[in-house]
């Protein structure tokens, strides 16, 4: 067995298998002779073969992968410890994830494997705390950073190539006064232009494509600035609705260039002409000037080089306080207070006929289509204050055509239970435990609620009666967890959602709170309880066993773990589980297990915390323990290093493979697993 202060290797078992004892005199069984191995590196290298778990401890640099040729389910664990940025290289022209290049930031673990050809990403198994950065100048945007505040001054934002960077996100918000132009990395792209403009109070997220960027969402979209003007004049960037109230003047447009997507409704209530004059020599549909004359409206959209009509001047402005039927000769309809319904004249024989509606007032208007006829797909549609909607007629029913004036965001700070309104959009928690009731989600197509608990306590979230939230009655809103939530005319979609990652290390018995995620395992052997699956659907713990004990995980009253009322964490061993709102299954085990290694030559009973054992002389019977006693996968690896034939023994009338007992004969091994009632050779 050599002298004890190295490896002594032994022949071959079972094919590629191979055994090697070492001074902790544990025993592994690995695949081509490789061992899980930690190496800790902080500076560019190849990995080698045999390396397997990886700390990066500091540095930014490149870390190259051997080829993936010839190591089908090789696997790495990259742990990035310290406070640069780390880039994984496959070899050649090999890929990670379908990519050249795979980013691990600063805090994030990535684990991938080889399918023989490229290396496929498992998972991201600590997921980076988000950077936030506040700034009030010109600079580029570094890999890190993440939600990026821009709290003052006019200037420009330069975004990193989105090479390298797939799925890589930033979420900028424009909380000063001024304009912030994001500007793409030399000829990359945001959604297809080299710079998007956030005015004052925009928020805008993008997401690197690996070779651009996409725009995911506007967060927070910027309330509508209205002006009255009387004389001639240029209008700035912040202007969006505009109204013209007396006299015959020119309206001067700004270049259209840098401001894509950028709208102007221009209407004049006023009793003179007034023309609207784009800058140089832009356009408006083609033309250099366009005339308003009184009674007209029109909105207008800039395509980055001139201004496109979105919809027709010539419309009839029509205020209404009350319930009433539109007539076809309507077209602008302002709603200027009540909450009521409003009913829209037959689709048929209407084909392209057009209404915009804006509701100026502070009540909620339900927009109501004649018989069984729809607005996309739906008999009515809710108007919030703040709301403007334009529909068209296609002869048969409603299309809703653009939302012209997004909802100014309603905040509301709450502290018990309610339930919440429609006029709420954006709902802050900042205190203690309740239940916070949704209204119907039936009528609120597209309504969203963004909830954000700032407080320390758990929050119920509770659909209506039978209404769902993704599936669930309720949803578990954790201290500092954030949820976005939308109606789909029958229930409540989860939209995205942030669950702050919380750490926990103990030592001896308890019960898992529903804020507990991270749960590191330092000493000991005894029962650690789960709460109740039931109500937290999705909720997941993490839990490492760095210590010496066996814990045992035990499900609330009659829930399992895996299947079983119970499942054992070994020293060495991380288990992460998540619940289904009935029972909590196993997702993986994320790091290896150090082997329990055990030597014998005479009869006896295996122990559940035995796991490679290696026979080394003699033939005798080696007996199970019952299987409905161990947790159900539990795996024992029979190694025949003697000269004797070994007999497996199931329990009574237990079976392995269907048969009373199992033959090693010398140089042979048997690798079992539990099934909880028998035993199956693996």
């Amino acid at each position: 067995m050599g002298n004890g202060t190295g490896f002594a290797k032994y022949p071959t078992i079972g094919g590629n298998k191979r055994m090697a004892i070492g001074n902790a005199q544990r025993l592994r069984v690995i695949e081509g002779a490789m061992a899980v191995s930690y190496k800790s590196i902080s500076a560019t290298e190849t990995l080698l073969n045999t390396d397997g778990v990886v700390e990066i401890t500091s540095g930014t640099f490149t870390l190259f992968l051997p080829t993936a040729v010839g190591l089908t389910s090789k696997r790495f664990v990259l742990v990035n410890s310290g406070a640069g940025v780390i880039t994984v290289d496959g070899a050649g022209t090999e890929t990670i994830g379908g990519n050249l290049t795979e980013v691990v930031l600063a805090g994030d673990t990535l684990e991938i494997v080889s399918n023989g050809t490229n290396w496929l990403i498992i998972t991201s198994l600590l997921p980076s705390l988000i950077a936030f950065k506040q700034i009030f100048a010109t600079e580029t945007l570094a890999a890190t950073d993440e939600n990026v505040e821009i709290t003052s001054g006019t200037f420009s934002l330069f975004l990193p190539t989105a090479v390298g960077l797939t799925g890589k996100r930033y979420t900028l918000v424009n909380s000063g006064g001024g304009i912030i132009t994001v500007d793409a990395d030399g000829t990359e792209t945001i959604n297809g232009n080299l710079t998007e403009v956030l005015i004052a109070g925009d928020s805008l997220e993008v997401i690197s494509n690996n070779g651009n960027w996409l725009i995911i969402s506007s967060l927070f979209p910027l309330p509508i600035q209205f002006k009255a003007i009387t004389g001639t004049e240029t209008l700035v960037v912040t202007d969006q609705i505009v109204e013209i109230t007396a006299n015959t003047f020119s309206l001067f447009l700004p270049t259209a260039v840098g401001i894509t997507g950028h709208r102007y409704t221009l209407i004049n209530s006023g009793s003179g002409i007034v023309t609207v004059d784009a800058d140089g020599t832009e356009t408006i549909n083609g033309a250099l000037t366009k005339v308003l004359i009184p009674g007209d409206s029109m909105e207008i959209l800039s395509n980055n080089a001139n201004w496109l009509i979105v919809s027709l001047p010539v419309v009839a402005i029509k205020a209404i306080i009350g319930t009433e039927t539109l007539d076809p000769t309507d077209e602008l309809v302002e709603i200027t207070s009540g909450t009521f319904s409003l009913f829209l004249p037959t689709a048929v024989g209407l084909d392209a006929k057009g209404y915009s509606l804006i509701n100026s007032g502070s009540g909620t208007i339900t927009v109501d289509a004649d018989g069984t006829e729809t607005i996309n797909g739906n008999l009515t549609e809710v108007m919030l204050p703040g709301d403007s909607l334009i529909i068209v007629s296609n002869g048969a029913n409603w299309l809703i055509a653009s939302s012209l004036l997004g909802p100014v965001i309603e905040y509301k700070a709450i502290t018990t239970t309610e339930t919440l309104a429609t006029t709420d959009q954006y709902v802050e928690i900042t205190a203690n435990t309740f239940t916070l009731d949704l209204p119907t989600a039936v009528g609120l197509t597209g309504h969203r609620y963004t909830l954000f608990n700032s407080g320390s306590g758990i929050v119920t979230v509770d659909a209506a009666t039978t209404e769902t939230i993704d599936g669930s009655l309720t949803y578990t809103l954790l201290a500092g967890a954030k949820l976005e939530i939308v109606s789909n005319n029958v229930d409540w979609l989860i939209a995205t959602s942030e669950t702050p990652i919380q750490y926990k290390s103990i030592s001896g018995a308890e019960t898992l709170a529903v804020t507990d995620r991270i749960v590191e395992i330092t000493a000991g052997t005894f029962t650690l309880t789960l709460p109740t699956a039931v109500g937290i659907t999705g909720h997941r713990y993490v839990l490492v066993n760095v210590g010496t004990g066996i814990v045992t995980m035990d499900g609330d009253g009659t829930e399992t773990v895996g299947g079983a009322t119970t499942h054992e964490i070994i020293a060495g061993d991380t288990l992460e589980i998540v619940s289904n709102n009935v029972n909590w299954l196993i997702v993986s085990s994320l790091l290896p297990t150090d082997l329990a290694y055990k030597a014998i030559s005479g009869t006896e009973t295996l122990a559940i915390g035995d796991e490679i054992v290696e026979v080394t002389a003699n033939s005798f019977s080696l007996f199970l323990p019952p299987a409905a006693d161990v947790p159900v996968g539990k795996s024992y690896k029979i190694v025949n290093t003697g000269a004797g034939t070994v007999t497996l023994d199931g329990d009574a009338a237990e079976t392995i493979n269907g048969a009373t007992t199992e033959d090693v004969l010398t140089t042979e091994s048997r690798e079992i697993r539990s099934t909880g009632s028998n035993w199956l050779i693996v």
